[in-house]
């Protein structure tokens, strides 16, 4: 990306019912992972599907993960799947000016998912009146300061370092009016 001015530029799983975005349940959490190379700071965005209207919500972003010149595998445990949503969307993104190249993307319902290699546990570093925690499983390191939180939403920065509440329903792939509209991956000027 050059020339940022605001929002971010990610690679995700389609917005659709099923097809392309993995499943997961009410109440699990979930191990994301993927490799990447970068020569700035990335994180992970991640979405929700409304299990009765199949519409797209942002969720969350991880802490943010350091620049890595030779494959670094980014790993992230999210808080548990909320009431009502039965898919999933994420992947790492770039919200300022670099490269980011990623590959062999996974996520696992942490029970059951296959053991790292090297593991530490943080807290998220975001220093708010309503400070919120979430465990987080990492491979890679992690900047210290998650000051300035991406928001998925183009054109918009979350500073709060709070998971996001959950936005405005998204029309869902497929449909006339998601045709017209941003696509998953395009970046916003």
């Amino acid at each position: 990306m050059s020339d940022h001015v605001d929002g971010d530029a990610k690679w995700l799983p389609t917005f659709d019912l099923g097809d392309c975005a993995p499943t997961v349940v009410a109440g699990h959490t979930y191990s994301l992972r993927e490799y990447y190379k970068a020569n700035t700071v990335t994180q992970f965005t991640v979405y929700l599907r409304d299990s009765t209207t199949g519409s797209w919500h942002y969720w969350t972003s991880s802490p943010w993960y350091a620049s890595a010149s030779t494959w670094t595998q980014a790993v992230w445990t999210t808080d548990q799947i909320p009431a009502g949503f039965d898919g999933i969307s994420f992947g790492l993104n770039l919200f300022s000016n670099g490269t980011l190249t990623t590959d062999d993307v996974a996520a696992y319902d942490t029970v059951g998912a296959p053991p790292l290699a090297t593991t530490t546990t943080t807290t998220n570093s975001a220093t708010t009146k309503a400070k919120a925690s979430s465990s987080v499983s990492r491979i890679a390191p992690a900047v210290d300061a998650l000051t300035v939180r991406s928001r998925a939403v183009l054109g918009q920065l979350d500073t709060s370092g709070m998971p996001g509440q959950l936005d405005t329903p998204s029309t869902p792939a497929g449909s006339a009016a998601a045709a017209s509209s941003a696509l998953p991956g395009t970046i916003a000027r």
